[in-house]
């Protein structure tokens, strides 16, 4: 059992487990990987994947500024920075409101805005963060947002990142990104997601690099 550096929650895995970072085997994806990956150690890296998930931009922008690796990954659920910043909410709406438990079980009120998130995730872009990487759970930085149904980060990370391809890799559970639509979202939110995704697959929409 460890404690997650993204959630600050504990974990249970298999003892003697070891986490493996799982990137498609695509080699034309692999040449976007512009540094080896590494499992978070320096408590800048450490303090990178906490920001990102609690969505404090200045320190993100501190660290990045500061020469922080982008290239790591928690050493609990392999979540990478981009992973934890499209992490930011668990809701579908911009400044929604929920409430939660934090570690010694009292309720806590978070706002969470999608806007910051999506400016933490244009500042990892630019750093060339590989899209593609899956964590333990097989999930990709898109399988989240699409979860999310955050729609301007989906098509950021399709039109400016690498995560075209992403939209072909597989959960640990069989799913592609569009497969984690939600059919209740509001204000027909899940249907344009849903819409963009099946455009990309069949190559109506193109990366920017393209």
């Amino acid at each position: 059992m460890g404690i997650c550096y993204c959630c600050e929650k504990k974990h249970n895995h298999e003892e003697g487990g070891v986490l493996e970072v799982m990137i498609n085997p695509n080699p034309l994806l692999l040449p976007r990987l512009s540094q080896p990956l590494h499992i978070a150690e320096s408590p800048e890296e450490i303090q990178l994947l906490k920001a990102c998930k609690s969505g404090d931009l200045e320190k993100v922008i501190d660290l990045l500024d500061r020469g922080t690796s982008v290239h790591i990954v928690d050493h609990i659920d392999g979540y990478t920075p981009l992973h934890c910043a499209c992490d930011n909410g668990r809701v579908a709406q911009v400044n929604s409101i929920t409430l939660e438990e934090d570690q010694f079980g009292h309720l806590t009120t978070t706002i969470y805005d999608e806007s910051i998130a999506h400016e933490i995730v244009n500042k990892l872009l630019r750093q060339q963060v590989n899209c593609n990487i899956q964590a333990r759970n097989g999930q990709t930085a898109l399988h989240i947002c699409v979860r999310h149904c955050y729609e301007e980060i989906i098509k950021n990370l399709v039109e400016f990142g690498d995560a075209k391809e992403s939209i072909f890799i597989e959960d640990n559970d069989g799913n592609f990104p569009v497969d984690l639509v939600h059919e209740d979202v509001g204000d027909m939110k899940g249907k344009r997601v849903q819409d963009y995704l099946l455009a990309v697959q069949f190559g109506q929409i193109n990366s920017a690099d393209e």
